[in-house]
């Protein structure tokens, strides 16, 4: 109606996630001409271990799908392959509450002004030099706004100022979301 207005809000809530296994260090980049063809065949251990991660993944198929099988195998067979990082998948996540920001994300200037904020409050720098860009997530959409305000900072003359930091990837939370309902 004309007495009532739709208020918009744009919001951002943002959290940061610990990491339950600390990656390992970058490896040395060799120059394309020092690299052996050798390197890319798979060592005799290597194709030990995709036989049996192979043999896994086929066997759960077929006792999953297969209603003869599944009756004698389900109960015996295991349900996960364990691998080195098999102790830290039942741990729950740490998450910390970074906030709630006023942002619209449809506004290329506001999107910049926000990470440029949280540029300066985390992302790791020494010397005014990024030690290590952060993961900045969320939906298709802040994916592709965080990536334009990044393009469109690109002629800035750090990396800190061409908001470097953050490495944009998508949640894809609205699907996990559609899927709980």
């Amino acid at each position: 109606t004309s007495d009532r207005r739709t208020l918009s809000l744009h919001l951002f809530n943002i959290y940061a996630i610990i990491d339950r296994v600390v990656p390992e260090p970058k490896l040395n980049v060799f120059a394309i001409p020092n690299l052996n063809s050798l390197t890319f065949i798979p060592s005799v251990h290597e194709q030990q271990m995709l036989m049996k991660e192979l043999t896994f993944i086929f066997g759960t198929s077929i006792i999953k799908t297969l209603p003869q099988i599944s009756r004698y195998f389900q109960g015996i067979y295991p349900v996960h392959l364990n691998h080195r990082y098999s102790e830290f998948a039942g741990i729950k996540t740490t998450q910390y509450p970074l906030g709630l920001y006023d942002c619209n994300e449809n506004k290329t200037q506001e999107m910049i002004q926000l990470l440029k904020k949280l540029s300066d409050l985390y992302v790791p720098c020494r010397n005014g030099e990024i030690i290590e860009p952060v993961f900045f997530g969320g939906d298709r959409l802040t994916d592709e706004r965080v990536q334009g305000a990044q393009n469109a900072m690109s002629n800035a003359g750090s990396a800190i100022e061409r908001l470097e930091g953050f490495i944009s990837k998508i949640e894809d939370f609205h699907r996990l979301m559609n899927f709980l309902e």
